[in-house]
């Protein structure tokens, strides 16, 4: 963890045995979750610098917390939710062919957007699990995605060098961006 203002680092949470994967932090900003290539979902309360949890059902890609902080959510062949306390998987979002790389709420809360190594979006209705939407154009693996601050636009990237913007409602591709070779 780092002090931005003093540009200096003030906490090393140890504890994976091997590569960090991927992070978050809890709504209520007390914890940070963290998944590891060690098979690992580890939750880490900031304050103490302790670790708190260490959840095993889970496949560690991309954690996220839910929006109430009761859960966590992670990728891999579906988006699973596992309650914290009981470590029971709650809710499962199944419709990936491929690994799910990254996974992000609506501002709202309402959708979960989940990207794939099939080179999909799919947008699920949070409540029921179903989904609602699913959204193509990428030629490779999508990596990362994200809403606009309304809501009614996803930007995702992906391995094919684009950045692409998409139309929440429509589903439809608003934008394509290709990156420029540096010369």
């Amino acid at each position: 963890m780092w002090d931005i203002s003093l540009e200096k680092e003030i906490q090393i949470f140890e504890g994976h045995s091997n590569i960090v994967t991927g992070l978050h932090h809890s709504p209520d900003g007390n914890n940070i979750v963290s998944s590891g290539l060690d098979d690992t979902v580890r939750i880490w309360n900031i304050e103490s610098r302790k670790e708190i949890e260490a959840i095993d059902v889970l496949v560690p890609v991309c954690p996220l917390y839910s929006p109430d902080g009761q859960n966590i959510l992670s990728g891999g062949s579906s988006v699973r939710m596992c309650n914290i306390t009981t470590q029971a998987i709650t809710k499962k979002f199944v419709g990936h062919s491929e690994t799910v790389s990254f996974i992000r709420f609506s501002p709202d809360n309402q959708q979960l957007a989940s990207c794939s190594y099939d080179k999909t979006i799919r947008i699920w209705d949070f409540e029921s699990g179903k989904e609602i939407k699913r959204l193509s154009g990428h030629s490779d693996i999508i990596f990362e995605l994200h809403y606009s601050s309304d809501g009614s636009a996803l930007v995702s990237c992906s391995r094919d060098k684009t950045i692409r913007i998409w139309d929440v409602k429509s589903g439809k591709k608003c934008k394509k961006l290709k990156g420029i070779p540096i010369t």
